[in-house]
């Protein structure tokens, strides 16, 4: 088939997850035009088309939501053949988010372990909703000093590490100066480690880690007033995060709770 006019557009996503390794690119195989994406995350990843085309037609049809596997590459997402001769052409944009956007369901009232060791003691700082930043936010903060070991608390593959900055301070423009570790669970959702210790991480993405392996140290980085340990737990959905209140286990970890602001909680359990 000979067209004689092509017009074609590759349009930069404006709102993608910027921090996700996720290509996106297109192809011409014989007299159509194929879009792939390669997923270099070590965890499934939801991508969002949107396309527009003009005298066009696409394999996907009204399809513009995929789940791409960890590790993938050249993966097919669509084919746009021409529908007659004279103009044609097209042009996406597109959306990532870690994780399946799309899943419903997730293990309830899971018993979380503290994220310190045996017969350590903390103070929680702030918790759900707090007033210094955790507004509209269901996450824990552990008071801390810089350097304590911090425990995974809950079995799940790493899938990014960020130990670089060093950087802190009281007021919202430093948060993204945290270094934190992610670790999605068994159940699609994902747990946040936050304010570690500059080049402290003892693992790496793809690791798969038991429930109490050590992370990190604790630190000081990033959006805060004091050495501070961050951990919140969340699925993935297309406008933010939904956050998942957490039972934790306590004392000799025969019983789960949640935990409260100003409250202080012992680990008397492996």
């Amino acid at each position: 088939m000979r067209l004689a006019i092509i017009i074609l557009f590759f349009s930069i996503p404006i709102f993608s997850q910027t921090d996700l390794d996720v290509k996106f690119y297109y192809g011409k195989v014989n007299d159509s035009f194929e879009i792939f994406v390669d997923n270099n995350e070590y965890c499934e990843v939801t991508a969002v088309l949107q396309l527009s085309h003009e005298n066009v037609m696409v394999s996907s049809k009204n399809q513009n939501t995929f789940l791409i596997p960890a590790r993938t590459k050249n993966l097919k997402l669509s084919s746009l053949t021409a529908i007659d001769y004279g103009k044609y052409g097209f042009e996406f944009t597109h959306k990532e988010y870690r994780g399946d956007i799309t899943k419903s369901s997730y293990s309830n009232h899971y018993p979380y372990s503290l994220p310190f060791l045996k017969g350590q003691v903390y103070k929680v700082i702030q918790a759900y909703n707090g007033s210094f930043s955790h507004q509209n936010m269901k996450a824990i903060d552990f008071e801390m000093p810089i350097g304590t070991t911090v425990t995974a608390i809950r079995s799940g593959t790493v899938v990014k590490v960020e130990d670089h900055f060093e950087t802190q301070g009281e007021t919202e423009d430093f948060a993204k100066f945290s270094n934190h570790i992610i670790v999605m669970h068994s159940d699609g959702t994902f747990a946040t480690y936050g304010h570690l210790q500059q080049n402290s991480s003892k693992v790496k993405a793809g690791d798969v880690v038991n429930r109490d392996a050590i992370l990190a140290l604790s630190g000081n980085t990033g959006w805060t007033k004091v050495p501070t340990l961050h951990v919140e737990v969340y699925r993935p959905k297309p406008s933010e995060k939904q956050y998942i209140e957490t039972e934790f286990k306590v004392g000799f970890g025969q019983s789960t709770i949640f935990l409260k602001e100003n409250q202080i909680y012992k680990r008397d359990y492996r």
